[in-house]
């Protein structure tokens, strides 16, 4: 469907709520706004400053989407100095496009190295049970790191398949 509107006090808000519910690490996520100019990075990198801003010592991770790899988007979220930026990879490359039609791999890859390269600690997650095969994880584990993936994370546990397993 078409997203709503855009609404510019939304990170105010996040950093309020912050600080009713007195957290010293949060994880702050948002969904693709590729409809949004720069993909809404302002919208993460306001969320960001406000909540430092509001709870000093708070640490913020940041989990973007791709911004469809505009540099200045990325470096925008970077210049807001969260802990952690975090952009997950998803899946293998051959399902890439079945599971996130409106990214790209490589890019992703890019976009984990741009904030790495910019002085990022920066996170991923590849999930596993998406119709790979067994070999397939094996070489996209690697990219993480190779990219400059700080802290590639475990796959979160998919429930299991009443169909066996792929070859």
């Amino acid at each position: 469907g078409r997203p709503a509107e855009s609404d510019e006090d939304v990170p105010r808000r996040i950093a309020e709520s912050v600080r009713d519910v007195d957290r010293r690490y949060v994880t702050v996520t948002g969904g693709t706004r590729d409809d949004l100019p720069g993909g809404a990075a302002w919208l993460h990198a306001e969320t960001c400053r406000l909540i430092h801003e509001l709870n000093p010592g708070t640490g913020v991770e940041l989990l973007v989407d791709d911004f469809r790899g505009q540099d200045a988007s990325i470096d925008m979220v970077i210049e807001a100095g969260p802990q952690v930026f975090a952009h997950n990879l998803e899946t293998v490359p051959r399902s890439f496009k079945k599971i996130r039609p409106a990214f790209n791999y490589d890019r992703s890859l890019a976009m984990i190295k741009r904030a790495h390269d910019g002085g990022m600690v920066t996170k991923s997650t590849l999930i596993l049970g998406l119709g790979e095969t067994r070999a397939e994880p094996s070489p996209a584990m690697p990219a993480l790191p190779a990219s400059g993936c700080d802290l590639p994370t475990p796959p979160p546990s998919l429930r299991p398949s009443p169909l066996p397993p792929p070859p």
